[in-house]
């Protein structure tokens, strides 16, 4: 299982981790390639959108890769966003000092799960988002 906590200052570590973890639960290179951007998507829209912070929970099950986003809530009212560089914090893909950062893409990040997911399931509330997607292990 891979349990990590991730911010606008590290999702290069996590999708890191989470390309090692789906190629290690035996998805081909593409396939992991399309995890990681699916994790990365959802965890930008947490760090932009909810509270900054979020945590990622991976696992394999059943012959699928699973994963799971939470975020504690909104840290702005709703209707507004969070821009760059406000509050202290940046937004996802848009800081100067890691140059590993990918270009923020508003909008994108949930379209993009459910098209590279196998199945996708949203829950959100006030006290917070979890996102969950699944990825079928295919035989090789």
């Amino acid at each position: 299982m891979l349990d990590q906590r991730f911010g606008a200052g590290t999702l290069h570590v996590l999708r890191a981790a989470v390309r090692e973890f789906a190629a290690g639960a035996g998805m081909p290179p593409g396939r992991a390639d399309d995890v990681m951007i699916a994790v990365h998507e959802l965890a930008a829209n947490t760090v932009r959108h909810g509270a900054g912070t979020g945590r990622l929970r991976m696992w394999t099950a059943a012959r699928a890769l699973r994963f799971q986003i939470e975020d504690a809530g909104p840290l702005e009212p709703p209707g507004q966003h969070r821009r760059a560089g406000g509050g202290g914090q940046q937004a996802a893909g848009t800081g100067e000092a890691d140059r590993r950062a990918w270009p923020l893409q508003p909008g994108h990040g949930l379209w993009l799960t459910r098209e590279l997911a196998d199945q996708m399931n949203v829950t959100a509330g006030p006290g917070g988002s979890r996102v969950t997607a699944v990825f079928t292990l295919r035989p090789r």
